[in-house]
């Protein structure tokens, strides 16, 4: 196993803001928030919001948070603040250049008692996995997305890690974002810093540890994260993003890995929930972190979860096979045992229409295998799959950006020359076409054995060496 150096980051220095921080201008037509806990534990903030213009502004709490989580919200500077159906935000005077104030508590606490949601605030002992819209008073939405910008002041013993976009002191994002948005902790937490290697240099993909106890040390943890940064990195020709978060929550009396969940509006964020009683051992027999990562390496693309999901469920296992910590006999009978959930929904409504997870990840999961073997075999083995998504990581297509599926298939086809996405979108995807999948597995020279409790492999098969090139083990494995 290859040694990842890491940096166990001092949590107060790490994001602590100086005492006498120089102000930040609110963003053009955009508003600017300092966001100070009040305490280590992160149960409740202060925030400090600067508006551009005198406005009147319009304010809101995002969807689901209630104004019962904002309290004390006053104008400041000369500022005004009315309660209608919004706050309405007033600058002193309308003389161009001036900026409208407020400042206001959230209970943090309250929050996460009513929601107990982490894409909106979770307690985790004296940490809390939230995002950072359930805090913001949001400016009304016109014709086009408005500029948003946010710093974090934490008190000694704690912390605050998002993976939004650093522009000089403050974190950048815009209301587009908002649906989207990526987790962030925060309070007592504990901060990884591992480097990686990305397309155009070097980056750091930063663990918060939410609060509790686990058994793998830090360094162990940092090892199995980095280690599965490098497969990835290794396929997509660099790891995809230069600055990406992983929030780990510890769940006590639990072994392995129970849930992971990627978003990335704003930035790659991940929450992946991990047994207390897990095992540094387990770590590495584990997919979830890999297909959870490969989710990096794409954008996000409305109605079309089969793409996103085969994607991931293909590419980590195997990611996880050329690693050696998968076996390729349990990958293959994994898919040939499962394809069969997604093959009503490409012979019969196609997988634009398909509901669940074994129509989403399976039907999926055979689109990248039929897509797979194709490029393949009419390049000679100089292309395949890969190159699609490179080509898509070259185009800015990573989980931060939000693509049509048309466009996706358009850069994929492409980079590789042969349409191959494009006719499988038309036939399993927009509308159900009768598939032979038995054929192809046998051209591949793979079939389940007597009773699916093993695989057959079948070297003399015309495409076998397709099959080898998809799914093969370490090199001393071959």
């Amino acid at each position: 196993m290859r040694f990842f150096p890491i940096a166990i980051v001092a949590a107060v220095a790490f994001a602590a803001a100086p005492s006498r921080a120089q102000e930040i201008a609110p963003p053009k037509d955009g508003c600017h928030y300092e966001i100070a806990l009040l305490d280590a534990e992160a149960r409740k903030l202060e925030v400090t919001m600067a508006c551009d213009g005198a406005g009147p502004h319009a304010l809101s709490t995002y969807r689901t948070i209630t104004d019962a989580h904002v309290q004390d919200l006053r104008g400041v500077g000369g500022s005004t603040v009315e309660k209608g159906e919004t706050w309405i935000l007033k600058g002193p005077d309308l003389a161009p250049g001036s900026t409208a104030r407020a400042v206001y508590r959230f209970d943090v606490d309250e929050l996460a008692d009513s929601t107990n949601s982490p894409s909106l605030g979770q307690r985790v002992g004296g940490s809390v996995v939230a995002s950072v819209r359930s805090f913001l008073l949001i400016p009304a939405v016109g014709a086009r997305p408005r500029p948003l910008s946010v710093r974090f002041k934490a008190p000694e013993g704690a912390a605050v890690l998002t993976g939004l976009a650093r522009d000089g002191a403050a974190l950048r994002l815009d209301t587009a974002d908002l649906p989207y948005i990526g987790f962030m902790a925060m309070g007592r937490i504990r901060i990884l810093a591992i480097p990686v290697k990305c397309r155009d240099g070097e980056g750091v993909l930063r663990v918060a540890i939410l609060d509790g106890a686990l058994k793998p040390t830090d360094e162990e943890i940092a090892r199995w994260i980095g280690a599965s940064a490098a497969r990835i990195g290794d396929y997509f020709g660099g790891f995809p993003v230069a600055e990406s978060l992983i929030v780990l929550q510890p769940v006590p009396g639990e072994r392995y890995l129970r849930r992971g969940m990627v978003a990335g509006g704003g930035g790659a964020t991940m929450l992946l929930r991990i047994g207390a009683e897990t095992e540094a051992g387990d770590l590495l027999g584990q997919w979830m972190l890999m297909h959870e990562l490969v989710h990096f390496a794409a954008p996000y693309i409305d109605g079309h979860a089969w793409l996103m999901e085969g994607m991931a469920v293909y590419t980590e296992t195997r990611l996880r096979v050329a690693a050696g910590w998968f076996p390729e006999d349990h990958a293959w009978r994994g898919f040939l045992r499962n394809f069969r959930q997604g093959m009503a929904a490409m012979e019969q409504q196609g997988l634009a229409r398909a509901r669940g997870i074994g129509p989403v990840y399976w039907g999926g999961t055979l689109m990248m295998l039929l897509a797979d073997a194709e490029i393949i075999e009419r390049s000679g083995g100089a292309k395949s799959l890969a190159d699609c998504f490179k080509a898509v990581l070259a185009e800015g297509g990573d989980t931060s950006q939000r693509w049509t599926a048309e466009r996706f298939i358009a850069v994929c086809d492409g980079a590789t020359g042969f349409g191959t996405l494009r006719r499988l979108f038309e036939a399993h995807v927009r509308r159900g076409t009768r598939l032979e999948l038995a054929a192809l597995l046998g051209k591949l020279g793979v079939q389940l054995s007597e009773y699916e409790a093993g695989v057959k492999y079948d070297d003399t098969a015309p495409l076998a060496w397709v099959r080898k090139k998809i799914m093969a083990g370490p090199p001393a494995a071959r």
